[in-house]
């Protein structure tokens, strides 16, 4: 098991600004889950399937690592409230997420 749950940010690599952000014991994966998911009819895949079409992908960033707590548990509160406070401090400093609620 992982030691640390990931809060990442896919970020549009023609203006570097963040369009979503997710938790995942594995973002890597999660990321590729994303990109496969693609095929569905949602603003995020919509997103996605244009820079596809473009030769260009999303830009994975990971934004925070929350390590499990001190009996090894998953962080699982912590993890959501750390993409909370991303997702807030992106949408303030004007990123056009399609994040439906904050986390």
């Amino acid at each position: 098991m992982p030691k640390h749950k990931e809060v990442y940010a896919l970020y549009d690599p023609r203006d570097n600004l963040a369009r979503y952000v997710g938790i995942s014991w594995n973002a890597y994966h999660r990321f590729r889950d994303h990109l496969q998911l693609a095929k569905a009819d949602q603003r995020l895949y919509n997103w996605i399937r244009e820079l596809l079409s473009l030769d260009l992908q999303p830009e994975l960033k990971i934004v925070v690592r929350v390590p499990l707590d001190k009996f090894g548990y998953p962080p699982t509160l912590q993890a959501y409230g750390a993409e909370k406070d991303i997702i807030r401090r992106l949408l303030t400093d004007g990123h056009p997420l399609f994040n439906v609620d904050l986390g």
